[in-house]
């Protein structure tokens, strides 16, 4: 398994998740990925480099506050990128 980045996945999987709900004017693959994007550098990284170091690091941000937080953070992402999408329409 390659160095992965867990805040990534767990980010992805939060968008996904409320992919439905999420206030975006445009939902393609540039503007989530600029959503993702400004999320990432909200919040410190952490790594793994093995499976068991992935779901140890999805276990220890399994509480309801980091869902929140994080739901709150991908929110304030989508209301700037949807302000200024990078894409031409």
């Amino acid at each position: 398994m390659a160095t992965t980045n867990v805040m990534e996945l767990l980010i992805r999987d939060k968008m996904m998740e409320s992919l439905h709900q999420l206030p975006l004017k445009c939902k393609c693959q540039q503007c989530l990925d600029d959503v993702l994007a400004l999320t990432l550098n909200k919040f410190p990284p952490h790594y793994a480099s093995r499976t068991e170091g992935v779901a140890y690091i999805k276990a220890k941000f399994n509480t309801r506050q980091d869902s929140v937080t994080l739901l709150s953070q991908i929110l304030k992402s989508c209301e700037i990128v949807s302000s200024t999408p990078t894409h031409g329409n």
